[in-house]
C-alpha cells in the first residue's frame, strides 16, 4: 500500500470501531503518539453510538425532549457534518443513525427489514432537524426517537486531527490509515485502490501522492444477497433503502480527511454525474468505479493513476 520506510515508530490504535494506525519515519514522535493515541480514545467514547454514557448517545437520548451540552470539539464535528449535509442535499445525514441501524442487522441476518419499519425511520431522518446553540455549547434533535450517528465523518476528524498533532510535533514524514482513511505526510507514497468485492484484499490500480488524504467508500464493505439482489450498507437517506446509483466505489483524494470521508460516501448516493460536479467544484480528485465495470479518474489525478 505504501512505500517502505527504513526506520519507524508505529503505534496501533483501536478505537472508531476500526483499527487506527500512525507510522512516523525515524525515531521521533513518542509524545505526538501518545497525545494521538489520547485524543483518538477521548473522541470514541464521546462518539460512540454504543456507548451508553458518550456525548452522542446523551443527544440520542433525549431527542424531542432538550438541549445536550457537548463538548465543543463534539459540537464542531457536528456542525461541520450538517455543512457537509447541505452541499450534498442530504446525501450524507448523521441523523440517519436509525435508518443504517436497521440496514446493518438486516444485512447480517440476510433478511429484508419490514417496509413500515424503513418508512418510520426514514421519517426521523433529516439533518434540518437538528438544532445548534453555539453560545450554550447544545445540540438537540428536534424529534422523539431520532438519532445522531457520526461514524460517517469520526475516522476522518480523527485523522486530520492526528496530523496537525504531528505537525504541531514537528513531525514531517508519516503515514496515517484509519481504517481505509489514509493521510501521506511527507514522502511521496503509493497508495493502493481495493477491488470492489475481491475476498483476498487485491488491489486493481495504484495512485501516487504526497501530502494528501485519500479515502474510499465502497458498497461492497458491507452487503448481502438476498432474493437473488445484492443490498449494501450505504442507505440514501432521502429514500431509505440502500444507495442504487450505479457507483460501486468512490476514491477521493484531498487535503481533508474528514470532508472526503462524508463526501466519498455521499456520492456514492449522489451518482456520478452529480458526485463529479461537487468534487470538481469543491477542488477533490476522484476515481470512480461503476457497478457495470467501468473506471472514472478525474483529469487532475490521471498522471498519478496507474492501473495494476
Amino acid at each position: 500500500m505504501n512505500r517502505t520506510m527504513t526506520k519507524r515508530v508505529q503505534k496501533i490504535i483501536p478505537a472508531l470501531g476500526t483499527i487506527n494506525i500512525v507510522t512516523i519515519a525515524g525515531n521521533c514522535g513518542d509524545k505526538a503518539l501518545s497525545e494521538i493515541s489520547g485524543y483518538v480514545r477521548d473522541m470514541h467514547r464521546r462518539l460512540s453510538v454504543f456507548d451508553e454514557s458518550s456525548e452522542i448517545s446523551e443527544v440520542n437520548r433525549f431527542a424531542g425532549v432538550k438541549p445536550v451540552k457537548v463538548s465543543q470539539d463534539t459540537f464542531d464535528i457536528i456542525e461541520r457534518s450538517l455543512v457537509y449535509s447541505r452541499i450534498t442535499d442530504g446525501s450524507f445525514d448523521i441523523t440517519a443513525g436509525a435508518l443504517a441501524g436497521i440496514w446493518k442487522k438486516s444485512l447480517k441476518r440476510g433478511v429484508l427489514p419490514d417496509r413500515n419499519e424503513i418508512e418510520n425511520a426514514a421519517v426521523l431522518t433529516g439533518f434540518e432537524d437538528v438544532i445548534l446553540d453555539s453560545e450554550g455549547c447544545t445540540v438537540m434533535l428536534k424529534k422523539r426517537g431520532q438519532r445522531l450517528d457520526l461514524g460517517g465523518v469520526a475516522k476522518g476528524t480523527a485523522a486530520d486531527e492526528a496530523a496537525r498533532i504531528l505537525k504541531h510535533c514537528d513531525v514531517t514524514d508519516a503515514l496515517l490509515n484509519f481504517g481505509g482513511t489514509v493521510v501521506c505526510m511527507g514522502s511521496e507514497r503509493t497508495v493502493g485502490l481495493r477491488t470492489p468485492f475481491a475476498k483476498d484484499g487485491t488491489t486493481f490500480a495504484e495512485i501516487t501522492v504526497k501530502y494528501k488524504a485519500v479515502v474510499t467508500s465502497g458498497i461492497y464493505e458491507q452487503y448481502a444477497v438476498i432474493g437473488g439482489r445484492l443490498y449494501h450498507h450505504i442507505v440514501d437517506p432521502r429514500t431509505g433503502f440502500p444507495a442504487d446509483s450505479g457507483l460501486e466505489s468512490v476514491t477521493l483524494v484531498g487535503d481533508s480527511s474528514e470532508q472526503l470521508d462524508a463526501l466519498a460516501t455521499a456520492i456514492i448516493v449522489m451518482g456520478i454525474e452529480t458526485g463529479s460536479e461537487l468534487a470538481q467544484k469543491l477542488g477533490l480528485q476522484a476515481v470512480f468505479t461503476t457497478t457495470d465495470g467501468k473506471i472514472f479518474v478525474s483529469d487532475e489525478l490521471k498522471n498519478s493513476f496507474r492501473m495494476k
